[in-house]
């Protein structure tokens, strides 16, 4: 590993005064590659309505423990582009030009850029807006289903676990005097390459925490984009979703090595084994009954793992559904996205499943998150669109305006809408409540924004790119 590598920010800003770039700092290189091409399919209208669910309780039991300013916005299925602009030159010359008489020039190694305090400055602005979508009620729960399920009582424990702590720490660059226009994208270089970092959350010492999956460590990254990293324990852990816990601590998945890790503030690493082996868990959140809940793909489940170490498994009705992300839902229970099985999922804190049907086939699920309307929105891939559930199970579909763009992840913003990651269009969106969509390009090419967008005490969105290898963030 290179513990000399310095991190760097790009700044690109594109608007009617034309292109500035600036960049503070050194040693920064792409490492960027070309995304997966997977993503695909067309948007659907109407649907079909899905009465019933099917419902399961009980489970297994154990013991153990990336500046684009501006977007592309749509108006009754029309694209339009953002306002664009000629390249601009170099110096402390005019960079400021029809800006506010409060902005003023930044340079470092003869590159400049403009920056504004306060409230505004002047940003690209799109097109027309689309609301509107296909709409499904539906979903009722099932009054019957299997109950019970296999339960096993003991299991393994892990009797403290093993712990790893410090870090590797590196400085990033950037400014934070001033209030950036909406859609103004920074990224920030992760120290170890090809490290792959996926899901991201906000820890309670007000920094941003991510997994590198490919990395195997824990990432650590400031408002201001200093990152440090803290190495996972186990070799080949692919550790892939993260989220605080109800202690305060950061908890995160390991894909590979089946077991749920913990990391504290400070950097303190400890792992807890999982309770049936090759289950692959993706996503975690913590629960409103205190515990830590997780999607568990390949075994079909649905887990849950309190503070102390203990593990409880409870199946998905639904064979092979490839359980995804998971949340704390606005009544009390958790909600879950199904890659395979096409369903969205409702669990219970005592365990009892239900699932409420697609209104489109093969939507792909990904991310899930509740939105301040009170309802659930979530990522559809397979058919480029996002998605709306109320807790009463009423689905509703909005077309993204990119065409293949493959939504993925989706997190609640500061500004009240919702904003979500195109891995494959490489951009980042926004949606409002009524559906209308806003799209940002991404500056670097084929970055891959996937498995990772939140809210950062900064009052931005910050989210990972896979392939790019970085950590973004956008102002609202």
């Amino acid at each position: 590993m290179n513990t000399n590598r310095s991190n760097c920010f790009r700044l690109y800003t594109f608007g009617a005064i034309g292109l500035s770039l600036a960049m503070l700092g050194s040693g920064c290189s792409s490492n960027a590659k070309t995304g997966l091409n997977t993503s695909g399919g067309t948007a659907a209208s109407g649907g079909n309505t899905a009465q019933g669910g099917s419902t399961v309780s009980g489970g297994r039991t154990g013991q153990g423990g990336t500046t684009a300013v501006g977007g592309t916005m749509i108006s009754a299925g029309t694209s339009a582009s953002g306002t664009g602009g000629a390249s601009g030159s170099g110096g402390s010359q005019g960079v400021c030009s029809g800006r506010p008489s409060t902005c003023f020039a930044l340079c470092q190694g003869g590159v400049c850029d403009c920056y504004c305090p306060g409230p505004g400055g002047a940003g690209g602005s799109g097109g027309a807006v689309s609301s509107g979508g296909a709409i499904a009620t539906g979903g009722a729960v099932g009054a019957g289903g299997t109950m019970g399920g296999n339960t096993q009582t003991g299991g393994t424990t892990g009797a403290g676990g093993t712990t790893r702590t410090g870090g590797i720490a590196t400085t990033g660059s950037g400014t934070s005097c001033c209030t950036s226009p909406t859609g103004t994208i920074a990224e920030f270089p992760v120290p170890t390459a090809d490290s792959q970092p996926s899901g991201i959350a906000v820890g309670p010492d007000g920094n941003l925490w991510f997994v590198e999956l490919a990395g195997n460590k824990i990432g650590r990254i400031t408002p201001s984009g200093n990152i440090t990293e803290f190495l996972v324990p186990t070799a080949g852990g692919c550790p892939f979703g993260i989220a605080v816990g109800p202690d305060g601590d950061l908890w995160f998945t390991e894909g590979c090595s089946n077991k749920i890790g913990r990391i504290t503030p400070s950097g303190t690493v400890t792992e807890f084994p999982v309770l049936t082996a090759g289950c692959s868990s993706n996503f975690i959140a913590t629960g409103p009954d205190g515990n830590l809940w997780f999607t568990e793909e390949d075994c079909n489940s649905i887990g849950r793992l309190t503070p102390s170490g203990t593990v409880a498994e409870f199946p998905v009705p639904t064979a092979n559904s490839a359980p995804w992300d998971i949340v704390a839902g606005p009544d009390g229970n958790l909600w879950f996205t199904e890659q395979s099985g096409y369903n969205m999922g409702r669990i219970t804190p005592t365990g009892t499943v239900t699932e409420f049907s697609a209104i489109a086939a093969n939507p792909t699920r990904g991310g899930i998150a509740v939105g301040p309307d009170g309802n659930l929105w979530f990522a559809e891939g397979g058919i480029n669109r996002v998605g709306r559930i109320t807790p009463t199970g009423t689905v509703t579909g909005f077309p993204v305006p990119t065409a293949d763009s493959d939504p993925t992840d989706i997190a609640a913003g500061p500004d009240g809408n919702l904003w979500f990651t195109e891995n494959i269009g490489n951009k980042i969106g926004r949606i409002t409540f009524a559906g209308a969509i806003t799209e940002f390009p991404i500056p670097t090419a084929n970055s891959y924004p996937s498995n990772g967008i939140v809210a950062g005490p900064d009052g931005n969105l910050w989210f990972t790119e896979y392939y790019g290898n970085r950590i973004g963030r956008i102002a609202p």
